[in-house]
């Protein structure tokens, strides 16, 4: 992102950008945005330069260090092609960003403001915005049961409860009036 001449920081939605340099945006909470041509109002990357532009962003990243501790800012960045499916597709962000324990975006940023300091000490509450690497958040799964098979991740559930609806579904509705 790229600010307009003279400008250091802007609080408000995008101010003061200068949309004919900036190859890239951040809003929401953990979404990074391609300022794509034929996509954006003001776009200015080609499709054909979208993959490199995304590698490079994804690389820095990963490589971005807290100067005080040294420690990654920055676990993991996903590509949107990979995560994202469906009609909403084309409006989900281009990169996700798994932030490491402790880090996460800005109150600013989230809203299309910019920061002064790239990183700073939080100092409001923080709970719940789900931008931790989703390898650092390991699930828990509560039953009042105990499951016919173990959950290793998320996308076992289904299988799990289709196992359950099949064992204790009720019986065929004609099975139940032959005996009538």
């Amino acid at each position: 992102l790229t600010l307009k001449p003279g400008q250091q920081h802007s609080s408000a939605l995008f101010a003061s950008v200068d949309w004919g340099k900036t190859q890239a945006y951040a809003l929401g909470l953990n979404g990074i945005f391609i300022n794509r041509r034929d996509r954006e109002a003001h776009g200015i990357v080609e499709e054909s330069d979208s993959a490199a532009l995304k590698t490079q962003i994804r690389e820095k990243l990963t490589e971005l260090k807290d100067p005080k501790t040294e420690a990654a800012v920055v676990l993991q960045v996903y590509d949107g092609d990979s995560i994202y499916q469906g009609k909403a597709k084309a409006d989900a962000p281009d990169l996700v960003v798994g932030y490491a324990p402790g880090f996460r975006a800005s109150w600013q940023t989230a809203l299309g403001g910019v920061p002064i300091e790239l990183i700073e000490d939080n100092k409001e509450k923080w709970s719940g915005d789900h931008l931790i690497d989703p390898s650092q958040v390991p699930g828990v799964l509560f039953t009042n049961f105990k499951p016919t098979q173990p959950v290793q991740h998320i996308g076992e559930i289904g299988t799990l409860v289709s196992s359950l609806l099949e064992l204790t579904s009720p019986p065929n509705q004609s099975d139940a009036t032959d005996g009538q």
